[in-house]
């Protein structure tokens, strides 16, 4: 018997819920920049390989968005997993700086392919069902599932690495990205419109998706506004790390702080279309500015402990703006460039983090990470002047 429109569509979104749990499963997350530095880099050269792939990200991102609508999203979303095991592979062997920016590239190549394409997927699936307006809470779910994956995957690593080493757990994290491709492949795309086959029309679609981004005011005003904000919060997650690790604090606390800045960034996807309708517009873009600016200074002069709980505000907030941006940049934006235009905003976050990336590792090695911080809330703080342009529609 043939499956009705919602049943398909319920079955992807439960499948893509599974699809991002599995993904999800970095078990090095909170060892990450801890395993480079025990390997000899300082925080300068561990922010310069994270610049680097930022880089690499921004040459592929745009291309591999309009692949993903070309040849389809779950493949795009299974070629990605294949290749983000490729790159954790590679760190395991790695013991230098050449391979560990091999790996990157591998890994930046993999996320450029993976960005975009899982939002698109699930707006579109939602579409064919006449569901889309659901897609805030949808996406908020697929978010929450991704994070809460991410957070207990650190929590966990931080212990695996303690009873088996920082090598073996990105082995381990290299097989579970293998069996997030599988699992991407139990997917069924949405039959929205005939994909595109030829070059001249992979190039037409790559050349209008990136013009519309960059002409449609409310879409470049929410990249810009995404891009700054995002960045920093994203280079924190490296920062953090070195923070608590010098803390005096017991090691483990390494993992809370990360567990904490994953958990709660997981809480604000799942609350994000409730919470980001409690405020109109300018005052949200302000208010998520805001609390994350004073939860970074706060953490220069509260000390770790309390850091805890700012580390939890910030995530939060951050959480929201993720599922606010992309829900008004999918609505604006038509199906067939879906997937791309989401790919020029993950662009416009890459060229703020590869900026950013290399200053704040030269702060760290000069002052320590707790000025790093402090600088963060600076800049942001500072940054509440700009504001996206309201809606007029």
């Amino acid at each position: 018997m043939k499956k009705s429109k919602t049943e398909i569509t319920e079955s992807n979104i439960r499948k893509i819920y599974l699809f991002n749990i599995v993904s999800s499963l970095e078990f090095t997350a909170s060892v990450f920049a801890l395993y480079l530095l025990a390997n000899g880099l300082n925080m300068t050269e561990v922010m310069l390989l994270e610049s680097a792939y930022m880089i690499i990200l921004l040459l592929t991102e745009i291309p591999s968005g309009a692949l993903a609508d070309t040849l389809g999203r779950k493949n795009a979303l299974a070629g990605a997993m294949i290749l983000l095991g490729g790159a954790f592979i590679i760190f395991a062997k790695g013991t230098a700086f050449w391979t560990f920016f091999l790996a990157n590239a591998v890994a930046a190549v993999a996320i450029a392919t993976w960005s975009g394409a899982d939002s698109a997927f699930i707006y579109d699936t939602l579409k064919t069902a006449g569901k889309e307006k659901e897609y805030g809470t949808v996406f908020g779910k697929a978010l929450f599932f991704s994070m809460m994956g991410l957070a207990v995957a650190s929590l966990a690593g931080g212990f695996m690495a303690a009873r088996l080493g920082y090598r073996n757990v990105f082995f381990i994290t290299a097989a579970t990205f293998g069996a997030a491709s599988i699992f991407a492949l139990a997917l069924k795309e949405p039959a929205l419109e005939e994909r595109r086959k030829t070059v001249r029309e992979y190039l037409s679609k790559l050349k209008q998706a990136t013009k519309f981004a960059v002409t449609h005011s409310r879409v470049r005003s929410l990249i810009i506004y995404y891009s700054v904000f995002a960045g920093i919060t994203h280079l924190a997650w490296f920062i953090i790390q070195p923070y608590y690790d010098n803390s005096g604090l017991p090691k483990y606390f390494v993992g809370i702080a990360v567990f904490t800045y994953f958990g709660f960034a997981g809480l604000g996807h799942y609350l994000g279309e409730r919470l980001s309708r409690m405020l109109k517009e300018k005052q949200l873009t302000r208010a998520l500015l805001g609390i994350a600016a004073v939860s970074f200074t706060a953490m220069k002069f509260a000390g770790p402990i309390a850091g805890i709980f700012l580390i939890a505000a910030m995530s939060l907030v951050s959480g929201v703006r993720d599922v606010f941006v992309s829900r008004e940049v999918n609505r604006k934006t038509e199906s067939k460039y879906r997937a791309t235009v989401e790919s020029v905003v993950e662009m416009g976050k890459g060229v703020a983090y590869a900026v950013l990336a290399i200053v704040f590792g030269r702060i760290t090695d000069i002052a320590g990470p707790e000025n790093t911080l402090l600088a963060m809330g600076v800049i942001l703080a500072a940054f509440t002047l700009y504001n996206p342009e309201a809606d007029k529609e």
